[in-house]
């Protein structure tokens, strides 16, 4: 099996990735967000972060997350459970904590905050499981 990507399909998807990136969205206001609040050290955390959760896209699109949920639609419920069950601890962290916390200052700069952010992103994961994965060869005609 070659990794080797094909020339028109690389064509293809680079432009299309690029369109998606590049238009504004829960993205571009995170960091936007993060700028305004923390300055722009902060700002290019929440990007290096948005980027890190686009390449686990790409990274689970190559390893064959897609083929796999397609394979095991109930692979897809529970990795949405696993998701839902994560949001509700982050919601009883967040209630346990009671106050709201003092805003960051100035030039501090998270990256792993902003990971989630381009987790959560719907356009992203069916675009890179559309370009990025592979169905699997037939052994017969």
């Amino acid at each position: 099996m070659s990794l080797a990507v094909d020339a028109v399909t690389l064509l293809a998807f680079v432009p299309a990735a690029l369109a998606l990136n590049l238009t504004p969205g829960a993205d571009m206001m995170f960091c936007v967000g993060q700028g305004l609040k923390s300055g722009p050290r902060a700002a290019v955390a929440a990007d290096l972060g948005i980027a890190l959760g686009g390449m686990v896209h790409v990274a689970l699109a190559g390893l064959g997350l897609g083929a796999l949920v397609a394979a095991h639609p109930g692979l897809f419920d529970l990795i949405r459970w696993i998701g839902v069950a994560y949001l509700l601890w982050l919601a009883l962290q967040a209630l346990r904590s009671g106050a709201l916390p003092a805003a960051a200052p100035p030039g501090s700069a998270r990256v792993p905050c902003s990971a989630p952010v381009a987790g959560s992103k719907k356009r992203s994961i069916p675009s890179s499981e559309a370009t990025i994965s592979r169905p699997p060869a037939s052994t017969g005609p």
